[in-house]
């Protein structure tokens, strides 16, 4: 590493414009490496979890939970709730 900077110590300024160009190259290159794996592997994740929520879905599996689950059905009209039960209050 130390030879290395007493190298470009060396070189005169179109030389070190020219190894600044060629690193920032370099570094373009590997960021895009990385984005290229990044979305190959959420690409991967994400057929992986539509493979298996079909799997599960013929299945028969139980009602999904959380985001997707179906809302509840709406109350009927004129149906009033207690506020010690759940319980309609005609049922009470």
């Amino acid at each position: 590493m130390n030879n290395t900077l007493e190298t470009l110590a060396g070189l005169n300024d179109d030389e070190l414009r020219a190894v600044g160009a060629r690193v920032n190259e370099l570094l373009k290159a590997h960021d895009d490496e990385r984005k290229a794996k990044a979305l190959a592997d959420a690409r991967a994740v994400e057929a992986k979890a539509k493979a298996e929520a079909r799997a599960f879905a013929r299945l028969g599996g139980p009602e999904p939970q959380g985001h997707y689950r179906k809302a509840a059905a709406p109350l009927r009209q004129g149906t009033r709730l207690s506020c010690r039960s759940s319980l309609p209050a005609s049922v009470e």
